[in-house]
């Protein structure tokens, strides 16, 4: 038995690794989704005990903040479909939402932050919703008709 294989019935039979990194795509997954959770952490954090104010419009910053937290989620489950992705992160900015009404008590701001922030999850499902659609185009174009 060599050092990459498990000890035990599983490994009798089968060659399986105790850890491997895998190809760079690998890789590059286990940093976004790294990143996904990191952001999304600063997202809640900064949602209950407030946000410093970075671009010169308030409701802008939420837009910016859920763009880039979209675009996270995409890159780090890129198995997800685009309708999916759209109600899990509005699940989650509409349950901070609430959270930030009963923490901060900003109710006649709250439903304008949540307009900026699904205004925001739109506009990174966007390209990547174009660009699906794109290549299903492309690849019904090449699928030969019996």
């Amino acid at each position: 038995m060599s050092d990459d294989e498990l000890p035990g019935p599983i490994s009798e039979g089968a060659h399986r690794r105790a850890f491997d990194w895998g190809s760079i795509h690998e890789g590059l997954g286990i940093a976004a989704r790294l990143f996904f959770v990191v952001w999304t952490c600063a997202v809640v954090v900064a949602s209950l005990f407030g946000a410093p104010r970075v671009l010169y419009s308030y409701h802008v910053s939420h837009f910016a903040v859920l763009y880039v937290l979209t675009l996270a989620a995409l890159g780090a489950f890129p198995n997800w479909a685009v309708l999916n992705a759209f109600w899990r992160l509005v699940g989650l900015v509409t349950v901070l939402g609430v959270a930030r009404v009963l923490v901060r008590h900003h109710v006649e701001t709250s439903f304008l932050d949540w307009i900026a922030d699904v205004s925001g999850i739109l506009g990174g499902l966007a390209p990547v919703a174009v660009h699906r659609l794109r290549e299903a185009q492309t690849s019904a174009r090449h699928v030969p008709i019996p």
